[in-house]
């Protein structure tokens, strides 16, 4: 069960790094930083030395998680070491269910701002692009006016996941 000072930081967190990424495009590391810190004192103050380790390792969780999805330009780093510092805040469990969501939500929001940019037109075009390279085999880079070519901020998908999240945690394993 997570404590007050825990949620609400974390949801306070979340909702200025879903702004400024909106307006910026970019998650700050002096923000990231300051969660991280505040997450390793609020754990240690909460929990003592055990409280210490668990945001230390719920900080390693996303990490190495995330990391496949940062080597492969689905998630900027910024989206990263963000999770990275929710991690520290709530520690290894809250934060492996907060990327399940946050990837299924912010896979949602990605699609949903690229057709929201390039229209329908846009979702055609990358439907067909997918059809060309399934039939031949051949990989096709994206045009500018598709889907695919779109970049889009994750953080609101990461911010939706983590809403879902304070809302089921009764529901999920190692969250009772």
């Amino acid at each position: 069960m997570l404590h007050d000072p825990q949620w609400i930081s974390a949801s306070v967190l979340l909702s200025i790094a879903v702004i400024i990424d909106l307006r910026a495009h970019i998650i700050p590391n002096k923000l990231c930083v300051l969660a991280l810190v505040f997450g390793l004192i609020t754990q240690t103050w909460l929990f003592g030395l055990t409280g210490l380790g668990l945001s230390v390792v719920g900080a390693f969780v996303p990490a190495i998680i995330l990391s496949f999805f940062y080597a492969r330009k689905a998630i900027g780093a910024g989206d990263v070491k963000l999770m990275i510092a929710l991690g520290a805040i709530v520690g290894p469990m809250w934060i492996l269910w907060a990327i399940v969501f946050g990837i299924l939500f912010g896979g949602i929001t990605s699609v949903l701002l690229s057709i929201y940019r390039t229209g329908w037109m846009g979702l055609s075009k990358t439907l067909g692009r997918y059809r060309a390279i399934f039939i031949t085999r051949t990989y096709y880079q994206p045009e500018a006016s598709e889907l695919a070519s779109q970049k889009v901020p994750y953080a609101p998908g990461l911010a939706l996941g983590w809403l879902v999240l304070l809302n089921w945690p009764g529901q999920l394993p190692g969250l009772g």
